[in-house]
């Protein structure tokens, strides 16, 4: 085509120079637009105008490519220790390093290659609650399918469900992988996080935990520092200032408080510890251990107390039963299958692992249809749950088959996979018990008396509510994490000096737009939670759902594009509103008890109402009138070119499409319709590659 009178016409109408001195002239930003004479028909006048627009690109792109910042090269400033308000600054901090922060950690390097960030980890080593969960025989509660990213295309566990520790090992491969290893900063508490409008970054207050005190709750290290001092639990403070700051802190992190109550604790010659922090320390052979709680974490350590530790006994305590889901029900007897076939063909078929997990999970999108409010799908709930109830009274003991049944309706609370629970129950060490904790002696504790379920005004129960004294050597809590608030102690300071807790008390619990961001926090991006999960679906694919739209407003920061990106108040509101007013029509919502995902106000920060498939679906198209955003002088051009572009291929299009009126001019208007795109498009390209991309 170039080689045609026709395209060279066109080439010079597009403004291509055809001599040094018309490209000096570009440089010397000397723009001179010439009157085009124009043929009678005026059929280059549209193209015309795309070379003024070509011609002032190139210069203003000239001009503006001195105020980027180069995005992967820059090294972390710092200023000199002579001055006292010295600072270390990082363009990104991410804190946490569990599965949700490796993910983003591991986007920024491969995808964006951008290293110039830091992840900070509380905990001794990295994988977030994979790392603490420590307890025997801790597992995850959906299969490994489920716990991949779309990243990774090797499934490294076969069993079901995989183990905590073939999980951790996941990560840790991940990490070395994607060259991320010397970001993690561990043993690193970030207590306190404020926004300093004046120069537009955050001001992050951190403290270096000694000791690996790291690993304690909250509640422990303020008990330490109290008894033994601030120094017994943290080395030093350093204050450091970043530009984007990316929360993955899930809310899976502290454990339930108990037993605060409960008189004589103070007395107790034995052990009291939390699943989540297991001592593995403490000898349980020929003890008798008192377990609070029936969650996940305990009904799968109960069964190996006495098979695998020696426990004399285990006397279990529960407030109200879950429903127990048969491993064999979960798995839907493919585990043999699975084992022999699923390892080698997700390292030996590139992506096929990829392609399992989307089975999968739509697989589980079609189960979450059942917790929906639709009458045609009550019947398959209970179907389900008198299955359940048939499995579990053939296995334990009739005297439990009136406190292990539901009041409640399934996923109004979690409800577990039991792989030796049930039958463990048949061991005569092992006692289940609805009686509440009373009293703690020195070596025993007292039940009763009344009992915690049945309700206590049931008269018709046979359920024990007498008092009894029995012998306790260990007490093991297994009450789980406390999801009803913003479990994280850290200071999260906005403009305006408005605290993020605040807030939160204010709205009566957690809240933010689609789970990342909340108006008056500019710059600020939560992964994960609140609202983001759905019951007991793997939070991966919910994590990287967050991610994928978190990342939509940081690489344009990054490129220094945006300079402030914050929701806009109205748009959170909408947003929390219609997510309140889903979750009220939900079958957790309206179950025969409380349940275990609502506050006592009647507010659940915890589940996401509707398909992850959908939210996968607005996380990809990011709806951007709801959002503030303040751009750079490149970020305000390059928006201005994206509109100038659409407007001229509209233009283009309305143009071709009048040109079609002729049919004797049909193949010559497609004809100088594709030339005219194939150089427009060159030119713009060129001049945005050459000039703007550093």
């Amino acid at each position: 085509m170039n080689g045609s009178p026709e395209g060279k016409e066109y080439a010079n109408l597009l403004g291509y120079p055809r001599h040094a001195e018309h490209t000096r002239r570009l440089r010397r930003h000397r723009v001179k637009v010439k009157i085009l004479t124009l043929p009678a028909k005026g059929r280059f006048t549209f193209f015309a105008l795309l070379k003024l627009c070509c011609q002032v690109y190139a210069v203003m792109s000239k001009d503006l490519s001195s105020s980027l910042r180069i995005k992967s090269g820059t090294k972390d400033s710092k200023k000199t220790d002579h001055d006292p308000g010295g600072y270390t600054y990082y363009p990104v901090v991410i804190i946490g390093a569990g599965e949700s922060g490796i993910a983003i950690g591991r986007r920024l390097r491969e995808e964006l290659n951008f290293d110039q960030f830091r992840i900070f980890e509380r905990q001794s080593g990295i994988g977030g609650s994979w790392w603490i969960n420590r307890y025997p025989g801790a597992a995850c509660s959906n299969a490994a399918i489920y716990n991949i990213y779309t990243f990774c295309s090797c499934i490294e566990s076969a069993s079901i469900p995989p183990a905590a520790s073939d999980i951790l090992g996941n990560l840790y491969k991940i990490c070395e992988k994607c060259r991320i290893v010397d970001k993690i900063q561990l043993n690193t508490d970030v207590r306190k996080c404020l926004w300093l409008e004046s120069e537009q970054v955050w001001e992050l207050t951190l403290w270096h935990i000694i000791n690996r005190a790291g690993d304690l709750s909250e509640s422990d290290r303020v008990k330490m520092v109290q008894s033994h001092g601030h120094e017994s639990v943290y080395s030093l403070e350093e204050k450091i200032r970043v530009k984007i700051l990316v929360n993955t802190v899930g809310f899976i992190i502290e454990p339930n408080q108990f037993l605060a109550e409960v008189p004589g604790r103070e007395n107790f010659q034995g052990e009291i510890f939390h699943s989540i922090r297991w001592q593995h320390n403490v000898d349980l052979t020929d003890k008798e251990v008192i377990v609070v709680g029936t969650g996940s974490s305990a009904t799968r350590f109960v069964p190996i107390l006495i098979d695998e530790h020696g426990a004399r006994s285990v006397t279990q305590l529960i407030r109200s039963p879950p429903w127990v889901v048969p491993l064999e029900m979960f798995s839907n007897n493919v585990n043999d299958r699975w084992n022999s076939l699923s390892l080698w063909l997700t390292r030996n078929l590139p992506r096929f692992g990829i392609l399992l997990r989307c089975c999968a999970v739509a697989g589980s999108e079609n189960n979450w249809r059942l917790f929906g409010p639709h009458g045609c799908l009550e019947k398959k709930r209970k179907d389900l749950e008198k299955d359940l109830l048939t499995h579990m009274k053939i296995t334990v003991p009739k005297r439990y088959h009136e406190i292990l049944t539901p009041d409640h309706e399934f996923e109004c609370k979690p409800w577990v996979v039991d792989t030796a629970w049930l039958p463990s129950l048949r061991n005569p060490a092992v006692t289940l018990t609805t009686l509440p904790l009373t009293g703690i002696g020195e070596k025993d504790v007292t039940l009763g008396p009344g009992r915690l379920y049945p309700d206590p005004q049931n008269t018709a129960s046979r359920a024990p509510n007498h008092q009894v004294t029995i012998p306790a050597d260990v007490i093991i809590l297994a009450n789980e994490f406390d999801t009803k608030v913003w479990p994280y102690p850290m200071e999260i300071i906005g403009r305006d000096g408005e605290r993020l807790h605040d807030r939160f008390d204010e709205k009566r619990g957690s809240q933010m737009y689609m789970g990342i961001a909340l108006d008056g926090f500019p710059n600020f991006f939560n992964v994960l939670d609140p609202n983001t999960v759905n019951g007991n679906f793997s939070t991966i694919l919910a994590s990287e759902n967050t991610l994928n739209l978190c990342l939509k407003f940081i690489k344009p920061l990054l490129e220094n594009e945006f300079s402030i990106v914050e929701v806009k108040q109205d748009a959170e509101r909408r947003w929390t509103r219609q997510t309140q007013n889903a979750l009220e029509r939900m079958l957790s919502k309206t179950g025969s008890s409380h349940s275990w995902y609502f506050d006592e106000s009647g507010r659940s920060s915890v589940v996401y109402p509707y398909s992850q498939i959908w939210f996968t679906l607005l996380s990809i198209f990011p709806v951007w009138s709801d959002w503030n955003i303040t751009y750079t002088r490149m970020g305000l051009f390059k928006s201005l070119a994206r509109t100038t572009l659409h407007t001229l291929a509209t233009g283009a299009a309305i143009w071709g499409i009048i040109r079609f009126r002729s049919r004797n001019s049909f193949i010559l208007s497609v004809k100088n319709l594709v030339q005219a795109y194939l150089l427009t498009s060159s030119k713009i390209l060129y001049n945005m590659g050459s000039k703007i991309q550093l």
